[in-house]
């Protein structure tokens, strides 16, 4: 990690060997900002930041040991602070100071980690897709055409519509036209071609996936829009047609999988 400020203060000297606490300099007063723990593994990393709290502060990272993501993310967190005593001088409310620091502090974690794109691919996404495609197959060719009542959409209806949407919300995320594809899935007719559309159309959601990170996904409505709705309207339209699929005899895949991983005789 680079020093981005060559001229202040290092310190290699560690409170505890297994802690790595962040401190405030403030007056020539050492002040730790968490305290030290033996067992908190987010500061075993082996970085110290000191902050020199005057017009323009000084911050220093000592960068040693493993950890390296612990590391920049404490780093970013000493960035936020200085920011925030900036903005908040000394007399300033310190509650409304600390709910930013702490605001400041969750939001590096998230974003470090990208746990809202691992989390909607990992447990929405590829369970949602594994389920949808599962059905085009499972589903016989005679019966999509299928209509629970007169006035719904047929099964082979619900997956174009799936696919359309996929290739429009999936374009918005690899920032990209929407391609041909989407205008020509209205057009398909009989299961090999929609359940192979369908599939295609997953391929190229999961292409643009790969590519994204949290802090794309927050940088603005529309691409946050198309992010959630990937997950949440592909799941609303394998909820309808559950039904279709129950009314032909068929057991749905997410419920077969689960069937299939309990104990025998019960």
């Amino acid at each position: 990690m680079e020093t981005t400020n060559p001229q202040a203060t290092c310190v290699p000297a560690a409170t505890h060997p297994n802690s790595a606490p962040i401190f405030i300099r403030q007056n020539n007063r050492q002040k730790s900002l968490f305290p030290t723990s033996k067992s908190g593994s987010f500061f075993r990393a082996r970085l110290y930041i000191f902050i020199e709290l005057k017009n323009s502060p000084k911050i220093t990272p000592l960068a040693t040991g493993k950890n390296r993501g612990k590391k920049r993310r404490q780093f970013r967190l000493a960035l936020a602070v200085s920011k925030l005593r900036q903005c908040y001088p000394k007399g300033t409310t310190t509650m409304k100071t600390r709910l930013l620091l702490c605001l400041c502090f969750a939001f590096s974690l998230l974003n470090a980690q990208n746990t809202l794109t691992t989390t909607m691919v990992q447990r929405y996404f590829t369970g949602v897709r594994k389920n949808l495609e599962a059905s085009a197959d499972a589903m016989p060719a005679d019966k999509y055409n299928f209509r629970l009542t007169p006035d719904q959409m047929t099964f082979g209806q619900w997956l174009i519509h799936s696919i359309e949407r996929n290739y429009t919300d999936c374009a918005t995320l690899k920032g990209e036209p929407v391609p041909d594809a989407q205008k020509q899935a209205a057009s398909l007719k009989d299961k090999p071609e929609i359940s192979k559309a369908l599939k295609d159309s997953f391929a190229y959601c999961a292409a643009g996936l790969e590519t994204m990170d949290d802090q794309k996904v927050l940088s603005s409505p529309q691409m946050s829009y198309s992010f959630m709705h990937i997950a949440v309207h592909n799941n609303e339209i394998y909820g309808n047609i559950v039904g279709y699929m129950r009314s032909n005899g068929i057991v749905p895949p997410s419920t077969a999988a689960r069937l299939s991983q309990q104990p025998k005789g019960k």
